[in-house]
């Protein structure tokens, strides 16, 4: 089977969007998005506004999407979606992505 290109830029953009849009609704009150999540498949932290390198040992501020199984990381600026910076991923791999982070919050 060959390997799939890459989404281009929107479609990456709104599908990676999409996935975070739907984590967010379903951990936080979709009023108050400034709870952090974190368990063995992804981090969200959908909110750096209260962040102050002072108080964290002078580190930047972590990424705001990270799906731990393969570091792949999203970024952006106070707002989801706002100059947001999303690496090239193929639809396969959003896929995965998405199975992977919905069945993770599945009760065990």
């Amino acid at each position: 089977m060959a390997a799939s290109k890459p989404l281009n830029r929107f479609a990456a953009e709104s599908g990676v969007q999409g996935l975070i849009q739907l984590l967010c609704a379903t951990l936080f009150n979709a009023e108050d998005v400034h709870g952090d999540h974190e368990n063995d498949v992804f981090e969200l932290h959908p909110s750096h506004e209260d962040w102050e390198p002072d108080q964290h040992d002078g580190q930047d501020a972590p990424p705001n999407f990270r799906f731990k199984v393969t570091g792949y990381t999203v970024g952006w600026y106070k707002h989801l979606g706002r100059s947001m910076e999303v690496p090239e991923i193929t639809s396969e791999q959003l896929l995965f992505m998405s199975s992977a982070c919905l069945a993770s919050l599945e009760p065990k």
